[in-house]
């Protein structure tokens, strides 16, 4: 993508202008900081039309114009021209990444009177080569966003409105993204025109402006420890104004010393069980508190095999005991088999009972030393 011109043949009334403006790709200009985007389409990337609701103008097609706009093509209330543009999001931040995001056009006419201008999201799909005002696409008659604007003849300057509810209902899938459309209010033919993203002067053709502030991309993960081992927790965070700083909780309390990016617990008790979060800090002091890790502990990682007995999975030098019953359905009838010290961090745990006295039984390790029975 760049900015370079392509000209395409002018045809819209010389007046006042409206737009399809469908901007599937974008480029980037330079960021101002890292959390600050401003994205841009060229000749080559954007698409540009504009919709004239006067009887002879609409059935035509206008998608090589230069220009956009919004307002009265005459001095009625009853003609109209309207604004639409739509912008590739793939490649832009997540909806709660972002902070705040603004559309922003370059006005360059205006009958010198103000009016209401609407930020409406359309419903349906529209091609930039064939749209007219005859086969327009619907939109939702509920602005997102609406401004009064009012400029003497012969001003010309950035005019914006809040698009970040829209532009994050868009991320998060919940309508399409068909773009948006601009309207306007009545005022006795009031109407501005502003560039398209087929102007030659790239600096001056329409823009998301993008805020995206301190986020954390990797949330802590849930676990589950095992007595005297131990676990790592982490948080990834991005945006905003590094460095940042951290401070590790469980259960809503802070842990003494935790302040990095990990977690590392070791040697894992059962009291080591519990919810951890972290809040992350940027330069700018701006707090954001993670998601919750369960933390769970067990005695020991078991696994049966096909002969009667365990292998166990546990610290060196730990006892543990080895329980069974015969019913689970009750929670009074285990009993105690064996404890076993591990002299390795696996081991394999026979059941010497016969088996012959059982047409089943099931095993389970808690912490030992157990009573034998």
């Amino acid at each position: 993508m760049n900015f370079t011109y392509l000209p395409k043949k002018l045809v819209h009334p010389k007046f006042m202008l409206s737009a399809l403006a469908c901007l599937s790709s974008f480029v980037a200009l330079p960021m101002a900081k890292a959390d600050h985007i401003i994205y841009q389409p060229g000749p080559d990337d954007g698409i540009d039309t504009f919709i004239d609701s006067r009887s002879w103008n609409s059935g035509n097609n206008y998608g090589a114009s230069a220009d956009l706009g919004a307002g009265h093509a005459d001095t009625s209330n009853s003609i109209f021209d309207y604004s639409l543009l739509r912008f590739n999001l793939t490649s832009l931040p997540l909806a709660d990444m972002v902070t705040s995001v603004h559309l922003k056009v370059y006005w360059t006419q205006s009958s010198g009177t103000g009016m209401n201008y609407f930020i409406n999201h359309i419903t349906s799909n529209w091609e930039e080569n064939t749209v007219t005002w005859n086969s327009a696409p619907s939109w939702d008659p509920t602005p997102s966003a609406s401004s009064y604007i009012e400029h003497p003849l012969g001003w010309s300057g950035w005019e914006s409105w809040d698009i970040t509810n829209l532009y994050k209902d868009w991320k998060r899938g919940s309508y399409a993204n068909n773009g948006l459309i601009i309207t306007c209010g009545t005022n006795n033919g009031e109407g501005s025109s502003f560039f398209s993203s087929e102007y030659a002067i790239a600096s001056q053709r329409p823009m998301l402006e993008i805020d995206s502030g301190l986020w954390i991309v990797t949330q802590p993960q849930s676990q589950v420890g095992y007595w005297g081992k131990a676990v790592t927790l982490s948080v990834t965070a991005s945006n905003g104004t590094p460095p940042y700083t951290y401070q590790w909780l469980k259960d809503g309390v802070e842990i003494d010393g935790a302040t990095s990016s990990q977690l590392e617990l070791t040697s894992l008790q059962a009291e080591n069980a519990g919810s951890y979060t972290v809040t992350v800090m940027d330069v700018d002091n701006t707090p954001l508190l993670s998601d919750a890790a369960h933390l769970t502990v067990n005695p020991a990682g078991v696994s049966i095999a096909t002969y009667a007995g365990l292998t166990i999975d546990g610290v060196i030098k730990q006892t543990y005991g080895i329980q069974a019953s015969t019913d689970l359905s009750n929670p009074n009838g285990w009993v105690g088999v064996d404890n076993v010290k591990l002299a390795q961090s696996t081991q394999i745990w026979y059941d010497s009972q016969s088996t012959t006295q059982n047409s089943k039984r099931f095993y389970r390790v808690v912490a030992g030393p157990i009573t034998i029975p």
